[in-house]
């Protein structure tokens, strides 16, 4: 019995040392655990309360105990990149510096949400599939289009609005005769509205300017180079003396013809050598307009309204050659050709006036054109063009009866062969007016014979 007693004894102690030993163990150990516990509670606590930086210094404390990994590694990554997204949905530049950005990186084309969304979105990308992380990161990748589509906005807007002040800046240019700065003005706005339309109407509208003081002088000795750069200038040039011939307000208006515009005019004998008439620099501006406007019909205005001779030219094909000769004598501009022109003058003008019968056949001047009177009287005069001459007879009652004999220019024989009666001839001869009929072989049919009234 007491051998029995004594094996129970033993048996229950050596089963009662482990459990005691177990006791000891966690005896020790509670304090340990208990501390992680309250770590980890506190790194929660601060969590929910948003402070992360502290939360994850309690977590750095224990990394393995229960999720602190995951919090540490998923969870307050993914809370930074929240608040980052946050804050670039803001806009807060201030946010930068916790992201590691400066201000100074910032730009016309970046902005502050910029660089936040895309700090965010790499953070999101960098946790992979943890939570939303990927559709978050889609939606800071979506806020980054949405800001460069805003720029892009604001940025055509704000260009639109300084295209309208230049355009209409450059409108008031044109407006107060600047045409070569308000060509420039709509040269740089390219094709915004109509500014492509508007340059060219500058250089029309200084053109046609110009042409009225064409049309109101005799630009004949008026040399230019005419410029629409504004940072060159248009040079006019003239003889002092023909300036004078011109009058006191010549150059005054030569000068406000091209408005604002620099201008130069020079009172020189000789033009430099790279001008060229005005009238030719002017044709060439009008030309460099091609079919604006009605800019295509000015070249010829022009070539109208510089030709000086056409008035004496005028009075030549009107017979009145008297008239002529004292128009010429008083032009004192160019005239091309003067002194051939005062030849033929004096050479024709013995031609033109009024006879009356001398003696010889008066019927046959009536004859010519089908008529059967006498004609005692005649007039004449010698129609002048710049290539050809002919003697025009009038006759019977109020010179109802007009006949026409061609000459070779710078020749006195008049001679009309186109009628079927013969042929007719007038000339002067010892200061008497001979009128003529031949037959085909120039036998002499009949003549009379006038001398001046």
């Amino acid at each position: 019995m007491s051998m029995k007693k004594g094996f129970f004894q033993k048996k229950h102690l050596i089963f009662i040392i482990p459990v005691l030993l177990l006791l000891v163990l966690i005896v020790a150990a509670a304090p340990g655990a208990i501390y992680r516990e309250h770590r980890y509670r506190s790194g929660v606590n601060l969590l929910r309360s948003g402070d992360w930086d502290a939360a994850e210094t309690l977590f750095q404390e224990i990394p393995s105990y229960r999720d602190s990994a995951v919090l540490l590694e998923q969870e307050i990554p993914y809370l930074r990149a929240g608040r980052l997204m946050e804050a670039a949905e803001a806009g807060e530049e201030a946010s930068l510096e916790s992201a590691g950005h400066s201000v100074s990186e910032l730009d016309d084309h970046t902005t502050a949400a910029m660089v936040l969304y895309e700090e965010a979105a790499e953070r999101f990308e960098a946790l992979g599939e943890y939570k939303d992380s990927v559709s978050l990161a889609d939606a800071c990748r979506s806020g980054i289009d949405r800001e460069t589509e805003r720029l892009k906005k604001e940025a055509e807007e704000e260009a639109l609005r300084q295209n309208q002040t230049a355009y209409q800046n450059a409108k008031q240019l044109l407006e107060s005769g600047a045409y070569s700065e308000a060509m420039s003005a709509f040269q740089d706005l390219g094709s915004f509205s109509d500014s492509r339309e508007k340059a060219l109407e500058c250089k029309y509208r200084k053109a046609v300017s110009i042409f009225h003081f064409l049309s109101s002088y005799d630009v004949s000795r008026i040399y230019a180079g005419i410029s629409m750069d504004p940072e060159q200038t248009s040079i006019f040039s003239l003889p002092s003396a023909e300036a004078l011939r011109l009058g006191s307000g010549c150059v005054d208006e030569l000068r406000a013809a091209c408005g604002s515009d620099q201008t130069d005019i020079r009172l020189n004998d000789e033009p430099d050598a790279q001008l060229v008439p005005l009238k030719d620099a002017l044709t060439e501006m009008f030309r460099s307009l091609g079919d604006y406007a009605d800019s295509a019909d000015y070249p010829d205005r022009i070539i109208e309204d510089t030709d000086y001779t056409r008035d004496f030219f005028m009075l030549c094909s009107a017979g009145d050659l008297n008239a002529a000769r004292n128009w010429l004598n008083s032009f004192e501009g160019v005239f091309p050709d003067r002194q051939r022109w005062s030849d033929l003058l004096e050479m024709y003008l013995p031609y033109c006036g009024n006879w009356v019968v001398y003696l010889g056949d008066a019927h046959l001047l009536p004859y010519t054109v089908g008529q059967d009177f006498a004609a005692m009287s005649v007039s004449s005069r010698v129609i002048l063009t710049k290539d050809e001459v002919w003697l025009r007879l009038s006759f019977g009652d109020g010179n109802t009866y007009n006949f026409d004999l061609p000459s070779n220019f710078g020749e006195t024989l008049f001679i009309n062969t186109d009628l079927d009666s013969g042929i007719y001839m007038a000339a002067l001869n010892n200061g008497h007016f001979v009128y003529m009929r031949y037959n085909s072989n120039w036998d002499l049919l009949s003549s009379c014979d006038f001398i001046r009234s």
